[in-house]
């Protein structure tokens, strides 16, 4: 019988270093997947995933009551990659080297992929990769993965309110930004 993730917390907090483990093999690829989506970058996920797990084994004892395992390692997640996605930003903002800049997000190019279908496809892409990182967190989690704001709010450490709001102003920024393009 397979032990539940709050059985395997009450484990870990006790020193057992295999119910960790465990935990992380049974949530790491998701809690992974959505802090890649937020960097887009895989090695700045990989350094951030280490980070959030660590930060969760370290954080045991804090975990509340009625909340998933799942959300609370999600939301540790989600947390450092937006702080990583902020100060990312506001590096590249104040450098002054001059190679670097507001970076333009990284869209494919196919030779093939000549079709208006194709080109509105990578002007949404690189407008969604242009939201700030918490809309864009808040519209990938309801849109593409079509989450519930419930769990949205979950993962993102806010209040179902503050969910709704992110990914609406996500919606309308989009919108506007498509419409303003044509």
């Amino acid at each position: 019988m397979e032990i539940s993730d709050e059985g395997l917390v009450i484990a870990a907090r006790s020193g057992d270093e295999k119910a960790f483990e465990e935990l992380v093999r049974r949530h790491y690829e998701q809690v992974y997947q959505r802090i890649r989506r937020i960097l887009r970058n895989r090695e700045d996920a990989l350094d951030v995933a280490q980070e959030a797990f660590l930060k969760a084994f370290r954080s045991l004892d804090q975990i509340r009551d009625g909340r998933t395992v799942r959300a609370w390692l999600g939301q540790i997640g989600v947390r450092l990659a937006l702080n990583r996605a902020e100060r990312d930003r506001f590096r590249r903002m104040v450098s002054m080297d001059g190679e670097e800049g507001e970076a333009e997000p990284a869209v494919r190019e196919d030779p093939l992929e000549r079709s208006e279908i194709a080109r509105d496809a990578r002007l949404i892409e690189g407008e969604i990769g242009r939201l700030p990182a918490a809309q864009r967190t808040a519209f990938h989690l309801r849109h593409f993965e079509g989450l519930p704001f419930r769990e949205v709010a979950e993962w993102m450490g806010n209040s179902e309110a503050t969910a709704r709001v992110l990914y609406f102003q996500a919606v309308r920024r989009l919108r506007a930004k498509i419409e303003e393009r044509g």
